[in-house]
């Protein structure tokens, strides 16, 4: 269509009762001038007006191949449309009250679900560089299988243990033992911060060298509990503060907007070696550094450039085949399963697919209002773009 045509069209729609009339004249005097010949071949007028309009054809069907020509045909339909959905809730004013309050009220609801779809499931974790790179073991494991994790993995991922969220009871050194606080933290490997590639704001992060087990207790800050409790103090490397009334020396404080790994719904303030004393936390008693059974420790791993979940996977399956029991190794089906650990909540793929099923299905019931056409079909004749042609008689 070029743009003279176009612009004809967008005038024909401001003209239409002028073209119409114009339309209605030519159509009939061309009927008259048909029966005029029918009738000086001998009929009688009322077959020569008959006659005339069967070789004419059906009229509603010339009028709308006319306006297709001159204007734009779905403008049109859409604006009638419109005008017969006005013409119908002015007739229904208590009926449209309703059906707007349902459409806003599913609006409302659909929006606040998909933002908390999109915060908890899809919104990556805060403070970690390319989280897309980030996964972790579906299943707890045991210590000794993180370090087996850890060692044998070609390359292919780096891995970390971590153990949350876990709440520590802390108090400043300064301050009233009474006036302790409850702060929700980590229990981490050596390797955790390395594996999810933050540095340190002040100070340093663990080191198995500098923080060995057995040694005293160590501790790593978030920036938030940094800038509220410790007066964003340059200097607070080497100060203490008592974790379950055990005295921790702060080593260093975390990047801002940092809280650990999956920080919804505790985000962490506080981390802790795995490695500390269990009078630390409960959560690392019964000797967990060596113990076999009762599984205890997630995994995180980065993987390397190029290598998908889906390899990752199968490697750490092959590996805990070596290590499990026949019974386990003979079995069908994976002993190792991945998820994304790159956002604010674990879920397995699968489980977020469903859930934006879900949501989307909710969405469309909500939004939907099965009752219109019915409604309106009693209080209202047929649209015009959808009314049908009726032949010429």
């Amino acid at each position: 269509m070029t743009p003279r045509e176009l612009w004809e069209r967008l005038t024909g729609l401001r003209r239409n009762r002028d073209l119409d009339r114009e339309m209605e004249e030519e159509i009939a005097s061309h009927l008259e001038l048909a029966q005029a010949d029918n009738l000086r071949a001998g009929v009688t007028p009322e077959e020569a007006r008959r006659l005339a309009a069967v070789r004419f054809g059906s009229i509603t069907s010339a009028k709308e191949g006319v306006w297709d020509q001159r204007g734009l045909p779905a403008v049109s339909s859409f604006v009638s449309d419109l005008r017969y959905a006005a013409r119908g809730m002015r007739k229904s004013p208590g009926f449209t009250l309703v059906s707007v309050l349902t459409v806003a009220m599913g609006i409302g609801l659909c929006s606040a679900v998909f933002n908390a779809l999109g915060y908890f499931f899809l919104r990556p974790v805060p403070g970690v560089p390319e989280p897309a790179r980030l996964a972790s073991l579906q299943a707890p494991v045991t210590y000794p299988e993180f370090e087996k994790y850890r060692d044998r993995n070609s390359g292919a991922f780096a891995a970390a243990a971590y153990i949350g969220p876990v709440p520590f009871g802390i108090a400043m050194e300064q301050a009233d033992r009474a006036n302790g606080e409850r702060v929700y933290g980590q229990l981490v490997s050596s390797e955790y911060f390395a594996t999810l590639g933050v540095k340190p704001l002040v100070g340093r992060f663990f080191d198995s060298s500098l923080d060995p087990p057995g040694a005293a207790p160590s501790a790593v800050v978030s920036e938030r509990f940094w800038r509220t409790h410790l007066g964003a103090d340059p200097h607070v490397a080497g100060k203490t503060l008592r974790v379950h009334g055990r005295r921790a020396t702060i080593v260093g404080v975390g990047p801002e907007h940092f809280f650990g790994l999956f920080p919804s719904p505790n985000a962490s303030d506080i981390f802790v070696p795995v490695t500390a004393d269990s009078a630390v936390a409960p959560e690392l008693g019964d000797d967990l550094l060596h113990r076999t059974a009762n599984p205890a420790v997630m995994i995180l791993l980065r993987l390397a450039p190029g290598v998908s979940v889906a390899r990752a996977e199968a490697q750490l399956d092959a590996q805990t085949r070596q290590w499990r029991s026949p019974s386990e190794r003979d079995k069908k089906t994976r002993l190792v399963r991945l998820i994304n650990a790159g956002g604010l909540f674990p879920i397995p793929p699968e489980a977020l697919a469903l859930i934006v099923i879900f949501d989307g299905f909710l969405a469309t019931l909500i939004v939907s209002v099965p009752a219109w056409p019915a409604a309106v079909s009693d209080s209202c004749p047929l649209s015009p773009s959808l009314a049908p042609i009726s032949p010429p008689r």
